[in-house]
């Protein structure tokens, strides 16, 4: 953890950081390979990969971050689909700054592993709708849209967004989106939610993307 990394001096913090982040990219590695021996096309990976990120990286040097990096790329991925799924706190459609500058800042450590891996999606959910959910998705568009994020994936929940929420902003960010059935079927629930569409009908509306 953080706190009982911070009790220990610089030098015993870096070699702890490095042996976490080594270990869990030797483990990656045999998730995959376990993945490629039993036919499974896809796995998503832990976003506590490099653990606490935002703090390791301030104390590892550019040296020791770039070979964590190449160590992570050293990955053979067998053709495996892998993806990541950053945390709820990711909301790009947020009103406030600060939680998008954060958010920012979240993506883009999680966009990394992406340059470093191959055949990845980082896979997100729209968020809060904050009493108007028009506004939040065009925040969440123009944020997107300013910062350029690649690997992007958008996929509807249970409370705010459905399937065709996100189809309707993946396809203005020509993003793909992901159809999540569990989510679905819980936003089913809502009363005020009526679909047009079938789950079959949605899939391949999705698959389209």
């Amino acid at each position: 953890t953080k706190t009982a990394l911070q009790k220990l001096s610089v030098l015993e913090q870096i070699d702890k950081i490095l042996l976490i982040c080594s270990h869990n990219i030797k483990t990656l590695q045999e998730a995959i390979n376990y993945c490629y021996k039993n036919n499974i096309e896809s796995y998503r990976f832990s976003s506590d990969l490099f653990p606490h990120f935002t703090y390791i990286s301030s104390v590892l040097s550019e040296k020791d971050m770039s070979w964590l990096f190449a160590k992570l790329s050293g990955v053979n991925t067998k053709n495996i689909k892998l993806s990541c799924h950053p945390g709820q706190h990711v909301n790009l459609g947020s009103p406030t700054e600060e939680v998008v500058f954060n958010s920012v800042a979240e993506l883009e450590y999680h966009l990394r592993l992406c340059e470093s891996l191959s055949s990845v999606e980082c896979n997100i959910h729209l968020d809060g709708c904050y009493n108007n959910k028009e506004s939040a998705k065009n925040r969440f568009i123009e944020t997107y849209n300013l910062y350029k994020l690649k690997h992007i994936t958008i996929e509807n929940d249970e409370l705010s967004y459905s399937v065709e929420d996100c189809l309707e902003v993946g396809n203005e960010l020509k993003t793909p989106v992901t159809f999540e059935l569990q989510h679905h079927r819980c936003h089913l629930l809502k009363p005020e939610y009526i679909s047009k569409l079938s789950e079959h009908e949605l899939f391949l509306k999705c698959k389209q993307t």
